[in-house]
């Protein structure tokens, strides 16, 4: 069965969180295919997302934010943020709803970083 990623910067009343969730109405509703959402941050939205599809919301490892001064914080945070999403699979289609958010694909496994 085909696996859909929807890749969003979060979940929140912006615009492009909310075409996102026009978007998963539109398409868990017309396909059997299996969906989820990784966004790099939460939102008020989550409840309505969650209402359609499993939502994960990668954020940061760590419970307070710590400046990212340093190449090896940098590595420890991605290696968290990646073991949290080792179970997506590796053939999925993904969906990058933004540009801001292309950043959570150097997360997914067989992925490649973007460039910086």
């Amino acid at each position: 069965m085909t696996e859909v990623v929807f890749l969003g910067h979060a979940v929140d009343r912006r615009g492009p969180p909310v075409y996102l969730l026009y978007l998963l109405r539109c398409f868990v509703g017309s396909t059997d295919a299996r969906t989820q959402v990784l966004a790099l941050e939460g939102g008020d939205l989550l409840p309505e997302h969650e209402a359609l599809t499993r939502v994960r919301v990668v954020g940061e490892p760590w419970p307070a934010r710590v400046p990212r001064a340093g190449r090896p914080l940098t590595a420890a945070s991605d290696a968290v943020r990646r073991s949290r999403l080792r179970d997506v699979p590796a053939g999925a289609l993904v969906h990058v709803n933004t540009a801001w958010s292309v950043r959570g694909l150097r997360y997914l496994p067989s992925m490649p970083s973007p460039p910086t």
